[in-house]
């Protein structure tokens, strides 16, 4: 048997078809590192199509290097061929100027190819505006945005191919984002943290998305009437829910009365493919426990149904609508009817008096 010459270098003879998918399998920072092998491997890494600048990216870098915002200027500078992912989502990026530079660069010369950005700003206030650039970035399937603001273009003819969407610490008018959803027939996967919803007080504009199977929603203040309509309208429009996750957020603001009435008025929905629900960060508020009753009514097929508590011993306040013994909170929800006989609530947290 021959055996083999240890000084061969078998990978660069590879064709450059393999080694641009080898190194797409490692993170950015190897995949460049690879320049510093030879003069052949200077550029090979160059070809490949997806750039993820994140922590680790970031933590590579040496105090005698360039900041970060001048490295990303320069791969992409020298990058050949077709962007497919492009992600700055887990880096400080202080100057949003740059971000806006690199997306306006890369829907210039990659909006066909682009299908998975992640966008992180630095989260000041007032929230960097997002350049209107990312609309034009329509073969997008996964779209991450965070700490920004967000204006629709008039042009903005929708996203036709995103499956995956999460909106996150973003300030956006109503009427836009019911826009957005309705331009996104399909969405699969959506998960939203709106703090301040601005606009129409009902809603209710989104269009009917059957592809839709899992919602996310952080920040959900069910005091506020605005925010009960919201979830309301989600739910309506995404006949084909399976998976719903709910963090409830609590606020001296709202009318909680109206929005008990809210609760109590609203129309049924058929949510006849739920299989799975949370509701987190709950403190057992007359609002929280209303929407729990509907839930359990509405979804004929569920299976699961976890209350997460965020209860303390100081959360004894009749004035937030809170029952003085927590422990009747679990009677209450354990005993509320549920149109599933397979449907299990599961509670997790401290439900403790």
């Amino acid at each position: 048997m021959t055996k083999s010459n240890p000084g061969v270098d078998r990978i660069s003879n590879l064709p450059s078809n393999v080694i641009e998918r080898i190194l797409g399998f490692l993170p950015l920072c190897d995949a460049v590192g690879t320049s510093a092998l030879s003069k052949k491997w200077r550029y090979k890494w160059v070809t490949i199509p997806q750039l993820v600048c994140d922590e680790s990216f970031e933590e590579s870098l040496n105090e005698d290097d360039d900041d970060l915002e001048t490295i990303i200027d320069r791969i992409l500078v020298l990058h050949r061929g077709p962007i497919t992912k492009f992600s700055v989502k887990d880096t400080e990026i202080h100057n949003p100027a740059s971000i806006d530079r690199w997306l306006l660069f890369l829907s210039s010369y990659h909006s066909d190819h682009m299908e998975d950005l992640e966008v992180t700003f630095l989260g000041k206030i007032p929230l960097h505006k997002m350049p209107t650039c990312v609309f034009d970035f329509d073969c997008l399937k996964h779209l991450y945005v965070a700490s920004v603001d967000i204006k629709l273009p008039p042009s903005f003819g929708g996203f036709g191919r995103l499956l995956k969407l999460e909106l996150m610490y973003v300030e956006m008018e109503l009427d836009d984002l019911e826009i957005l959803l309705s331009k996104c027939p399909m969405l699969e996967y959506l998960h939203l943290q709106i703090p301040v919803l601005n606009g129409s007080e009902k809603g209710g504009n989104i269009q009917p998305n059957h592809c839709l199977t899992v919602l996310k929603l952080d920040e959900i203040y069910f005091a506020m009437p605005d925010y009960v309509n919201f979830v309301f309208n989600l739910l309506r429009s995404s006949p084909n829910l399976q998976s719903l996750e709910i963090s409830s957020e609590h606020s001296s603001h709202g009318n909680k009365h109206v929005a008990i009435d809210c609760l109590k008025d609203a129309p049924p929905i058929p949510l006849n493919h739920l299989k799975n629900a949370k509701i987190s960060n709950m403190s057992g508020y007359t609002v929280e426990r209303e929407f729990v009753r509907k839930l359990l009514q509405w979804a004929t097929e569920l299976k699961k149904l976890k209350l997460k508590s965020c209860l303390s011993d100081d959360d004894d306040s009749d004035d937030a609508g809170i029952e003085p013994d927590k422990s009747k909170i679990v009677t209450t929800l354990r005993n509320l009817p549920r149109s599933s006989s397979a449907a299990k609530v599961i509670f997790k947290g401290d439900w403790r008096k």
